[in-house]
């Protein structure tokens, strides 16, 4: 029975998902989360949001493209606006006009919210291939409409809010001043043009108000559709200054997309060649990985500081290279092999999955065990001669959890400073275990007696500690 491999130290950073959901959440929950339309406490905050989000995934999504799941426009709809405002310029009925108006406007303001959600969408992700080719100009509805001449027999105002119905769409389709104006059953006094005339605005004809509501939603329906027509990418169009978030949303809307896989594969084995298929099929998908073009950049980049924002850049540059197979590839493929390293470490229940592991599926292979013992050794031996213990673990504790070189490097700088430690060479700091990546040039950078960056408070503080503690030992 085969053991359990872990990656490499490169590969961990390459494949550790965890870590980009822990850091980049709460930028993709203020701009997606509710487009999800997930239930919503009001005392959720952003880590109960983000385990209900992880649950509703594990769970399963009935969306498929990945890269439109809030997209709500469809050409269908704009065709079937188009027509219903063809048939509502020819209706002749004026007793029925109000009625007509209202359903024709509620279905315009309705598709105007869906354009304008899918315009912000758009312009933060750039869906590949969104409705390609298509002239959305034909879907713009003539703003003009003209009434008044065909309405000769048509009730006038008065006559026409007499309902209630017809007075409460009336008012739900018009702003509070212009409704107040209309529907006033008064005498007005006015000058036009150099003549007082009186008049009472509900002897109009009802022709009067339908003209105006009905060019100025028109209106603002076509501004919708415009701003849609001008962010509706074509093939290669790029997410100017938002790759980063166009990179997230993908990331995030196809986590566990590849688990129906993952337990298919669980389903093929008995249960001790369970995890055995599985760690083949991560090892597979791992080389799978790297011929893609996305994937070899992905794994160039992320085990540098900050390279997910350069595989972003990437990504959103070479689309026009690109093909909608290759990019959900990528991201599913990448899905997949966090999740089955996740699996394969133990948190199988993590994703709703009942895994029996071997006692010693855990316990290293012999090579990789001495090899683990030999450098441990090594690393023993020059912490007890270079670094006393308990300056060691007063490091260590600066350095847990985290992963920028300069808060790696503040506690050793105070402790050589303190008196504590010498300034070591790079091979010897290296040999200590509390390396974190560092070039040797960054290494001595940030040792340097001019570093500006040691006058800030922070580091103060940490000197502070380490003198406190050099004073201890005296």
């Amino acid at each position: 029975m085969e053991n359990y491999e872990p990656l490499s130290e490169s590969a961990s950073k390459i494949f550790n998902i965890k870590e980009i959901h822990k850091r980049y959440w709460k930028k993709f929950c203020d701009r997606f989360y509710k487009n999800f339309r997930f239930p919503e406490g009001t005392d959720w905050d952003y880590k109960k949001k983000f385990e209900y989000f992880c649950n509703s995934k594990i769970q399963g999504d009935e969306h498929s493209n990945y890269a439109q799941r809030f997209l709500q426009v469809n050409i269908d709809e704009l065709k079937q606006l188009k027509e219903c405002s063809e048939e509502f310029l020819e209706q002749k009925d004026g007793y029925d006009i109000v009625p007509e108006l209202f359903i024709f406007v509620r279905k315009m303001r309705r598709l105007s919210a869906k354009l304008e959600n899918d315009s912000r969408i758009i312009s933060l992700v750039c869906p590949y291939g969104r409705d390609e080719g298509i002239d959305y100009t034909k879907f713009l509805i003539t703003e003009k409409s003209s009434f008044l001449p065909k309405s000769k027999d048509w009730p006038t105002i008065r006559e026409t809010i007499k309902s209630k119905a017809c007075d409460r769409m009336l008012w739900e389709m018009m702003d509070s001043d212009f409704y107040s104006q209309s529907t006033n059953d008064t005498m007005i006094t006015d000058d036009v043009e150099g003549n007082v005339i009186q008049y009472n605005p509900t002897d109009e004809n009802i022709a009067f108000i339908v003209d105006e509501i009905f060019e100025n939603q028109v209106y603002w329906y076509n501004e919708s559709l415009k701003i849609y027509m001008s962010v509706c990418p074509t093939k290669g169009k790029g997410s100017e200054g938002n790759e980063l978030m166009a990179l997230l949303y993908r990331l995030f809307v196809s986590y566990c997309d590849s688990l129906k896989d993952i337990k298919d594969i669980l389903d093929e084995s008995p249960s001790p060649l369970k995890l055995v298929e599985l760690q083949k099929e991560r090892n597979h998908q791992i080389r799978h990985f790297g011929n893609n073009d996305y994937g070899e950049h992905w794994m160039a980049c992320m085990t540098h500081e900050n390279g997910i924002q350069n595989v972003a850049k990437y990504f959103m540059h070479h689309r026009d290279l690109s093909t909608d197979y290759k990019e959900r590839d990528f991201f599913y493929t990448l899905d997949k092999i966090c999740i089955i390293d996740d699996i394969l470490q133990g948190y199988a229940d993590k994703y709703g999955l009942n895994i029996s592991y071997p006692d010693d599926w855990m316990k290293p292979s012999r090579e990789a065990a001495e090899d683990e013992k030999e450098t441990s050794k090594a690393q023993q031996v020059a912490k007890q001669n270079i670094i006393p213990d308990f300056v060691y673990e007063k490091i260590k504790s600066y350095q847990e959890g985290k992963t920028k070189p300069r808060d790696f490097m503040l506690p050793v700088r105070a402790a050589v400073e303190a008196g504590l430690m010498s300034r070591l060479t790079f091979e010897d700091y290296g040999a200590t275990g509390l390396m974190n990546n560092q070039s040797d040039s960054s290494y001595y950078d940030y040792l340097k007696e001019d570093k500006i960056i040691y006058k800030i408070k922070e580091y103060q503080r940490i000197l502070k500690d380490f003198k406190q503690l050099s004073n201890n030992d005296k």
